[in-house]
């Protein structure tokens, strides 16, 4: 019920981080009765194992928040945890409407 930006303090922990510090706790700790992106990272990868046995063969289209697309493709194209948080703080992840191909 509270946004990322309301919870911003839980995950830095009443300290002065640098965003990767801050991804790395969000990644990793999880909200109050939520998940961490490493909690949606895991979902993400039984989606993507289950949906490629269900739909060999044929194209897909997946649509979410831009988040867990980010996450999506930090699975996909193996990226590391800097590399995901680069993504996030250079304003690269999927916009709002945006068709992006994945392979």
């Amino acid at each position: 019920g509270m946004s990322a930006k309301e919870y911003g303090p839980f995950w830095n922990q009443g300290k002065k981080l640098t965003p990767l510090q801050h991804f790395k706790n969000r990644y990793k700790i999880p909200a109050p009765k939520g998940e961490s992106y490493k909690d949606i990272e895991k979902r993400l990868k039984s989606f993507i194992k289950d949906t490629e046995k269900k739909y060999k063969g044929k194209n897909i289209i997946i649509i979410s928040h831009a988040r867990p697309l980010t996450l999506l493709e930090k699975i996909i194209y193996k990226y590391s945890l800097e590399k995901f948080v680069k993504i996030i703080m250079d304003k690269k992840e999927v916009k709002t409407g945006e068709l992006k191909k994945i392979n």
